[in-house]
């Protein structure tokens, strides 16, 4: 179990073993996956949070605690943004309406909630920035695996890549995206309106892998700019919208928003 421990020395809140539980399915991240709060393995690195620089960064905590608890408390949002299970006494870090980060433990929490009229009105944080060592791809070629793993397959003896597709707006911008990286690429037009184009991708997969956790702050801001273009929509109320069916990219996805500011 991790709790929120102001470090007032250093000026940081950082992720340490203390008193306190999270439930069981809550989800840490080590800079390569999310796993499980109860499957922690020694080693294994967690995402700390810096209130001062607004840091999202990686550090070995100091201890692991697991324990039982007779009952958890809920603390969720009518949209669903914040949804914790957590203990009494677990340390719970939240901006106050001035402004400030505070920690309380959460039966304090709770006491405030039902002692005031209008309850519990803190906000608790869902972004930060994160910047990773950064991948060996040029911004127009993550721009193209964004692509690729949208609407592309691959041959299962070859290593080429290719994509249906029929809207002119991405016929278009594949072509742009193809002629920025220098690869070459074939282009056929079907009787059905599709328009087919084959070519080398700059990496052969179709998912958001680990290893695109290693991006650096410029980096996820590309994917983000670029992912909704091909796999998602912004609605009337100019909020994003981002669809898949593979887990695996949902996790990153929602990561590279949170980590670039943006609530996910």
């Amino acid at each position: 179990t991790f709790n929120l421990i102001k470090d007032t020395k250093n000026n940081s809140i950082a992720l340490v073993g203390q008193v306190g539980c999270v439930d069981a399915d809550t989800e840490y991240f080590n800079g390569e996956e999310w796993n499980k709060i109860s499957e922690y393995k020694e080693g294994d690195k967690v995402l700390q949070y810096n209130p001062d620089t607004n840091e999202g960064t990686l550090t070995i905590p100091k201890r692991y605690i697991k324990s039982k608890a007779e009952t958890l408390w809920r603390i969720e949002t009518k949209r669903g943004s914040i949804n914790q299970k957590l203990s009494l006494d677990h340390n719970f870090a939240y901006i106050t309406s001035k402004g400030n980060m505070t920690i309380k433990p959460f039966y304090e929490v709770i006491e405030t909630h039902y002692r005031t009229r209008q309850g519990f009105y803190g906000k608790v944080k869902t972004s930060f920035e994160y910047n990773g060592p950064g991948i060996c791809l040029t911004d127009d070629e993550i721009r193209l695996m964004v692509a690729v793993i949208a609407d592309g397959y691959f041959d299962p003896k070859l290593n080429i890549c290719r994509i249906n597709i029929k809207k002119e707006r991405k016929i278009k911008r594949l072509e742009e995206l193809l002629l920025k990286t220098n690869i070459q690429y074939k282009k056929h037009f079907k009787q059905n309106g599709f328009v087919s184009f084959s070519f080398l991708a700059p990496r052969r997969e179709k998912e958001f892998t680990n290893y695109w956790y290693s991006c650096n702050q410029h980096q996820l801001t590309i994917i983000t700019d670029e992912v909704i273009f091909w796999d998602g929509h912004c609605d009337a109320k100019r909020r994003r919208k981002f669809f898949t069916t593979c887990k695996e990219s949902a996790d990153f996805i929602q990561f590279a928003f949170s980590a670039t500011g943006r609530r996910a």
